[in-house]
């Protein structure tokens, strides 16, 4: 990879976020650890401080103030903390300097609080003042000391945490680099082979590493893809071939006819003849070809512009009185038992194509004194939305219980020795155009059914006319 195109990988923003977050991470502790230290410091001295004026008063209960020994002992200890600059001040009831130690600030660093003992900073010094006794010349204790050699130690430790931090810098990036290369080859390898797929290829898969991470989920989920593509693919490629072998029987049939007319002179009605039959093949492409238009068309999302308001009743109304005497010729009953008012969104034609493919479909495999029946009704039930039910059943010859889970399929025609009715002929499309339409409105197409006791097709669609679901 050339190293104007790094800066765009994965890798090296994750190696940039890490080090960004452990920079992040590392400047929030130093100044956490900073303060922190600063507060235990200041802590310990104000302890020291406490504990050092405690033992003063003490030694005044002893030692009147004027005591060369006393006086001589708090001077060899100012004279040992010099470093520290520790002093003692001892003061009368109104604040007056009674006595001090030796390196004791000549000015009083903050005004006296006499309401009781407390602790006051004033420049570099630290210093605690409290009451020593009611009836004693000396009323108040003050003892201090420099903060400065604290602060010489806070900042020995703070150049050792920046020191620290900035080797984080220069670590933290390569580091990241490492990691994130680290992590990402389960991905490389996934995209080394999703690039190596091919159309012929579709058996191939990402590699699962049971880490039950969020990889491994990818994978799984690409996995998932293809296999639907290689589903989908073969139902293509098989949906190919069936077209093929359908358009090539009246292909066929007229190229032979044509050969037959060419073979020698004939009269007049002979040709006649021969162009006939030319024509009834023809008519047989044609409809293939017109049906396998529609099922392109069905199997498409409904196009915007082609989404109108219709009433699915009238529909049905309309395709029953259609087909109400081709029923009557085959002796079959077509009734309507119930056809609630319901208006939709969508493509008004391929609905019409619906119902007379279902119809046709109901009265052709009917047998004598058959009964076929159309049911539209709005069902509302409590929890759910409610739902438009469109269904047509019959008493016919029925589908073979093998037969029922591919009867959607396309080009696919049921085994004719099962259902006792040979003469009946079709393309295998009508129903996969009825299958593509109703889903393509959002809805769902089932079948039912029993050999010799009949056939029910149910329909089911969102009442609100699948706006939402065209969309």
């Amino acid at each position: 990879m050339r190293p104007s195109k790094i800066w765009k990988t994965l890798r090296f923003r994750l190696a940039m976020w890490n080090a960004g977050a452990v920079a992040l991470t590392a400047a929030l502790t130093i100044i956490t650890v900073h303060q922190a230290t600063r507060w235990e410091l200041i802590r310990s001295l104000d302890e020291l401080l406490v504990e050092d004026a405690e033992e003063i008063r003490l030694a005044l209960k002893d030692l009147p103030v004027e005591s060369i020994e006393f006086q001589g002992e708090l001077n060899r200890k100012a004279m040992g903390h010099r470093r520290h600059e520790w002093f003692v001040k001892l003061l009368s009831d109104d604040g007056n300097l009674i006595w001090a130690s030796v390196n004791a600030p000549s000015k009083l660093l903050a005004k006296l609080d006499t309401t009781g003992n407390h602790f006051t900073t004033t420049g570099t010094f630290r210093q605690y003042t409290r009451n020593v006794s009611d009836d004693s010349t000396v009323r108040w204790l003050r003892i201090g000391a420099s903060m400065d050699p604290l602060t010489q130690e806070l900042h020995r430790i703070d150049r050792i945490a920046i020191f620290t931090w900035l080797l984080s810098l220069i670590i933290a990036p390569i580091l990241g680099w490492l990691l994130s290369g680290r992590a990402l080859n389960p991905l490389r390898t996934m995209v080394h082979t999703a690039a190596m797929l091919r159309p012929s290829l579709l058996s191939e898969r990402l590699p699962i590493r049971d880490a039950g991470d969020e990889l491994d989920q990818l994978a799984k989920t690409i996995n998932t893809l293809l296999d639907r593509i290689a589903t989908d693919v073969g139902e293509k490629h098989d949906f190919l071939a069936n077209a093929a072998h359908e358009l090539r029987t009246p292909l066929a049939a007229i190229r032979a006819t044509a050969d037959v007319a060419l073979v020698s002179d004939r009269s007049v009605v002979d040709y006649r003849d021969l162009v006939a039959q030319i024509m009834e093949q023809t008519d047989a492409l044609g409809g293939i070809v017109n049906q396998l238009l529609l099922l392109a068309e069905s199997s498409l999302p409904t196009r915007i512009d082609s989404r109108k308001p219709f009433a699915l009743n009238e529909i049905v109304s309309k395709s029953a009185d259609i087909f109400r005497a081709v029923a009557e010729c085959s002796d079959v009953s077509l009734k309507i038992d119930r056809n609630d008012a319901v208006t939709m969104i969508g493509n008004r034609d391929q609905w019409i194509q619906v119902l007379n493919n279902l119809l046709d479909n109901a009265i052709k495999y009917s047998p004598t004194g058959g009964r076929v029946a159309v049911d539209l009704r709005c069902i509302e039930t409590q929890g759910s939305k409610a739902r438009v039910q469109l269904s047509i059943s019959d008493t016919g010859i029925g589908v073979h219980a093998d037969d029922v889970e591919r009867i959607f399929d396309r080009f696919y025609r049921a085994d004719r020795s099962r259902t006792r009715l040979t003469d009946v002929s079709g393309t295998g499309l009508g129903l996969s155009i009825c299958k593509a339409v109703v889903e393509s409105h959002g809805g769902t197409i089932r079948c039912t059914s029993r050999l010799g006791q009949g056939t029910v097709f149910m329909i089911q669609l969102p009442l609100e006319a699948s706006l939402e679901k065209l969309k």
